[in-house]
């Protein structure tokens, strides 16, 4: 008996090996095979009596691992379809849906881990510096596992002589213990909905039991989640699963909180900070249908659901649910795909639809549900623009935008503050010549930051100390440029020195809890302005929040990305919603140099949906998606040449495989990618637009033995780009 098996590496369709054993080889259960000089756990994807290749040179499989497989048949047929769709490897597909202790360890349990936690309050020596350490990330945490202080760079030493002298426990965790008790559900504080509300309900309980896709077109503070809550509440009833994606890791402890609060059944957040046993003991809760609500970022996407109910996609047009390494799948489209497979009912919902979905429920392909009104206020906010033109403002505040802070403060109501850009400054420039600090490795500038000081790369990451003479001419002239989050925090500090401020990007939230803790002094109202980047954009429900300022509103606008306009008008729209969600109207100041922009009256003024119109109307004028279907090719390598020669190469054998199909397919490139540089490594793209589905994938197909071939170039494709990178 041979056996194929799904490895990594560049095996798209697996490796055959041998299959020693008396007992018949089980689909898609795991092995322990031979790879080169490794041993590797890989999946069997099939089985067969005879073999293609000479069986003698085969190698043969040294162990098997499970006498069941690990995954349900739908969800291997959504990995199968994954790998189809996005031309990948079916390793690269089972990554994705596996926890990745089944993939490493040979034996992988749900109850196999063990945590510690504070008995009793103890000073170590001064010189104990990693018992300090311990100790102190302890008394943040309720529990940590030896997991999480490895990742702090704590030895087994401190912990066992903590242990020893038993100023902490160690404890085993099972699964119910790693899921957070639901609170008890309180009917009286379930909100009356508004009419708008409960039509949606209505609706979307009309299509319980069985496969349809719904769009919420709702207004930013029109409830959207409360309308989760309550169209749900028959599948929680009746011991059925739901998944609710959300883009990013932020937006997972106010969704979790309403959501505890609402329903007392096991409830779990899946995203890339909790740990791997913990994620392997969440796949098994879910698998055997003890885990009812999933709260997941597109990590949990593929977890093994035993009853699923409904998919929810809470800020469907958010571009993080589009991966942007390893395999490109999008977030959403795969929700779609999971909730067919399961003949299930998904939600998609926006403040700001994307063109694509909009597009299909204006087609009627999706049902369209509109809530238009505020479910708590009916005032609308008041809209500024302010003309930077005229009215300078040097370090990202003008003159009206500080007065209106100021009557803010004194009103004792909260500010939130937009800058898309964190760190101080977006360079370092010499004033002498004109030299820019940037990294080597991306030919980019670097960002400067103050806390710590240091310059950092935003795209290889890469952190260098700040120069104080220039490279070039070594002048000591050097002046910081532009400005990011950190320096406008650092100049309100400087205009209102009583006023407490929270600066919310992804530097200053990266610890873990940093961001719940800020989070939950903003509610608390122990902070008085918030400043931040698109974090702060999306789905927060800030009730105190009375004034937005966006600072550079044009950014965005002209770019050569299409892609860009849309993802700006989005930015715009739910920055400015963040406010005016309590009791009192809101008020929006948007700071620009084109203050006749007409797309700045739509998108403020609340008419988003006008916004997409024009926009459906420019894009089939230019025959963009979503009336064609795209996809990059993007050539990466360390000289520029091979990129170039690569995909000429590519270009030529498409164009010849183009004239044999009966659809149009356009090849444009090879051009450099907008990062044209990115870790040492040069990049160019091609790209490819064709009038139907089916002739873009076959041509994709078409060369994909090309690209297992290549060792100097790596070839990566993206299918349904949402941005050219």
């Amino acid at each position: 008996m041979y056996v194929r098996v799904a490895l990594p590496g560049p095996f798209l369709k697996g490796l055959d090996y041998k299959f020693p054993f008396s007992d018949a080889p089980v689909l898609y259960t795991r092995v322990l095979v031979p790879l080169g000089k490794r041993q590797i756990i890989g999946i069997i994807i099939d089985k067969q009596s005879t073999c293609d290749f000479d069986h003698k040179k085969l190698k043969s499989v040294l162990k098997v691992l499970d006498t069941a497989p690990v995954i349900s048949s739908i969800n291997i047929n959504m990995i199968n379809w994954l790998s189809h769709y996005y031309h990948s490897s079916l390793y690269q597909a089972f990554k994705l849906a596996l926890p990745k202790l089944l993939l490493q360890r040979e034996h992988a349990h749900p109850s196999c881990q063990y945590y510690y936690v504070l008995a009793k309050q103890f000073t170590p020596a001064k010189n104990a510096h990693q018992q300090q350490k311990a100790l102190s990330l302890l008394s943040q945490e309720s529990r940590l596992y030896h997991e999480d202080l490895k990742q702090h760079n704590i030895h087994l030493a401190t912990i066992q002589a903590l242990l020893k002298k038993e100023v902490i426990i160690k404890k085993k965790a099972t699964l119910e213990n790693e899921i957070k008790p639901a609170q008890n559900i309180n009917n009286q504080d379930e909100p009356t909905l508004n009419k708008e509300q409960q039509h949606a309900v209505q609706q979307i309980q009309s299509r319980l039991y069985g496969f349809s896709t719904t769009l919420i077109f709702g207004i930013t503070g029109s409830g959207k989640t409360e309308v989760y809550l309550q169209a749900i509440k028959p599948l929680i009833k009746q011991n059925k699963q739901v998944l609710v994606l959300v883009p990013e890791i932020n937006l997972t402890p106010q969704t979790q909180t309403r959501f505890y609060a609402r329903f007392a059944v096991p409830t779990v957040v899946i995203n890339s900070k909790i740990s791997d046993q913990t994620r392997l003991n969440y796949y098994y809760g879910i698998q055997q249908n003890h885990i009812k609500i999933v709260i997941s970022t597109r990590a949990g996407l593929l977890c093994d659901f035993k009853e699923l109910g409904m998919i929810i996609v809470d800020e469907e047009h958010d571009s993080s649910f589009k991966q942007q390494n390893g395999i490109h799948y999008h977030a959403r489209d795969m929700a779609i795909v999971k909730a067919k497979a399961h003949d299930i009912p998904v939600i998609l919902g926006s403040g700001t639809p994307s063109i694509e979905s909009y597009y299909h429920a204006k087609t009627g392909k999706y049902h369209l549900l509109n809530l238009t009104k505020r479910a708590l206020n009916q005032t609308p906010n008041t809209i500024q623009i302010i003309n930077l033109q005229k009215h300078k403002a040097p370090s990202g505040i003008s003159s009206i935008l500080k007065q209106k802070i100021s009557q803010s403060l004194e009103n004792n109501d909260q500010v939130l503050l937009f800058v898309n850009r964190r760190g101080f400054a977006h360079s370092l420039i010499c004033q002498d010549c004109g030299w820019c600090a940037q990294c080597d490795a991306c030919e980019t500038p670097y960002t400067l930051h103050l806390h710590p000081q240091h310059l950092s790369c935003h795209f290889c990451g890469k952190g260098v100390n700040i120069f104080t003479h220039c490279k070039n001419c070594q002048s000591t002239d050097l002046i910081d440029f532009g400005s990011g989050t950190e320096k406008l925090e650092h100049h309100l500090s400087e205009l209102f020195p009583l006023a407490r401020i929270a600066r919310l990007d992804r530097t200053a939230t990266q610890r873990k809890g940093a961001l719940e803790k800020q989070l939950h002094a903003i509610t608390q109202k122990k902070v008085d302005i918030i400043v931040g980047t698109q974090m702060i954009a999306k789905g927060h429900d800030f009730q105190h929040v009375n004034l937005v300022g966006i600072i550079n509103a044009d950014a965005g606008f002209y770019s050569q990305d299409f892609h860009a306009i849309e993802k700006n008008a989005q930015l715009i729209t739910q920055v400015a919603g963040r406010t005016g969600r309590g009791i009192k109207a809101g008020e929006v100041l948007l700071q620009t140099y084109q203050p006749d922009n007409p797309m700045f009256a739509l998108l403020l003024n609340g008419h988003y949906q006008h916004f997409l119109e024009h926009l459906l109307t420019t894009r089939k004028m230019l025959l963009y998606p979503p009336f064609s279907y795209q996809a990059y090719i993007y050539a990466q390598a360390s000289q520029q040449s091979a990129c170039i020669t690569t995909l000429n190469t590519l270009a030529a054998q498409l164009g010849k495989m183009t004239q044999h199909q009966q659809a149009i397919c356009q090849i444009s490139g090879p051009i450099p990618a907008i990062a044209a540089k990115r870790s040492g490594k040069y990049r160019f793209s091609l790209m490819l637009t064709a009038n139907n589905r089916k002739a873009l994938h076959y041509l994709l197909k078409s060369i994909n033995r090309f690209i297992t071939q290549q060792t100097k170039v790596k070839l990566t494709f993206d299918i349904d780009p949402i941005e050219i990178k």
